[in-house]
C-alpha cells in the first residue's frame, strides 16, 4: 500500500512541477492601457515603451525605446502601429484584409512578400492575420511584419507589428501576442479621461486562481489522499 501511495504522490508532484514550468515560461510585461476616445478602442502596451499618436498615418504608434536609435545601430527593433478607417457598408472582414494585403505587397516600399495567413479570435472578436517578410530597402535590414485585422460595424482596424526577423520570434512572445490579444472596443469613450472601462456584470470574468494557490491546494489534496490510504491499510 505504501508503494501505491508513493506512486500517486509522485505522479501528482510531476503534474504540479509541469504546471509551474509552464507558468514560469509565460511572459507578462508590466502593462499600461492606451485608450482612444475617437476610435473607441483600448490596447495594452509595455510600460517602458514609447507612445506616439498619429505617427506614420496611424492612430497610434508604440515602440521599444531602442527603436528611436534604429538609424544609428541599423537594427529594426519591435514596434506596433494601430490604423483605423471607415469602410463602405457591407464590406466583409475578409474583403478588407485581402485588399490591404494586396496594397502592402504591391505598393510597399519595403518589397514585402506574404508568407502566411490565418484567422484567430482576440478580445475584440474574429481577426484575420497576415504575415509578411521584407528584404528591406537599400541600406536597411530585413523586416518581418504581422498585420491583424478586426472590424466593428463600418470601421476597420489594423494592428501591425514589426521587427527584424532575427528578433521577431522573441518580440512576438514577449510583447506582440499579449498586445494584440488585449485589443478591444469600448463602446463609448471613458468619462473624465479615466483610462479604464468598468465591465458590465455580463462581461465580468471569473477570477482565476494563481499558480501558487493551485500548488498549495494540490499539496493539501495529496496529504489527504495519503492519510486516507494509510487508514485503509
Amino acid at each position: 500500500m505504501d508503494k501505491i501511495v508513493c506512486r500517486v504522490i509522485g505522479i501528482f508532484v510531476l503534474v504540479i512541477l509541469s504546471i509551474g514550468v509552464v507558468s514560469a515560461t509565460n511572459s507578462s510585461f508590466e502593462a499600461l492601457t492606451y485608450t482612444d476616445e475617437a476610435w473607441f478602442f483600448q490596447i495594452s502596451y509595455p510600460s517602458d515603451w514609447i507612445v506616439l499618436p498619429h505617427e506614420g498615418g496611424s492612430v497610434v504608434f508604440f515602440c521599444a525605446p531602442e527603436d528611436l536609435y534604429t538609424e544609428l545601430v541599423g537594427e529594426e527593433y519591435p514596434r506596433m502601429y494601430v490604423f483605423a478607417e471607415e469602410v463602405q457598408k457591407g464590406t466583409s472582414l475578409r474583403e478588407y484584409a485581402d485588399r490591404k494585403s494586396e496594397e502592402i505587397v504591391k505598393y510597399g516600399v519595403m518589397n514585402f512578400t506574404k508568407v502566411d495567413s490565418y484567422t484567430k479570435t482576440i478580445k475584440a472578436g474574429e481577426a484575420i492575420v497576415d504575415v509578411f517578410n521584407s528584404m528591406g530597402r537599400k541600406g536597411k535590414t530585413p523586416l518581418t511584419t504581422k498585420q491583424t485585422v478586426v472590424m466593428s460595424d463600418s470601421v476597420a482596424y489594423r494592428i501591425c507589428c514589426q521587427a527584424a526577423p532575427g528578433i521577431y520570434p522573441e518580440a512576438e512572445r514577449e510583447y506582440f501576442e499579449q498586445m494584440i490579444m488585449s485589443f478591444h472596443f469600448i463602446g463609448k469613450a471613458p468619462e473624465n479621461g479615466v483610462d479604464k472601462v468598468t465591465p458590465t456584470p455580463k462581461e465580468e470574468e471569473e477570477e482565476v486562481p494563481t499558480p501558487g494557490f493551485c500548488i498549495i491546494s494540490s499539496i493539501g489534496i495529496l496529504l489527504v489522499i495519503a492519510y486516507l490510504l494509510r487508514r485503509r491499510k
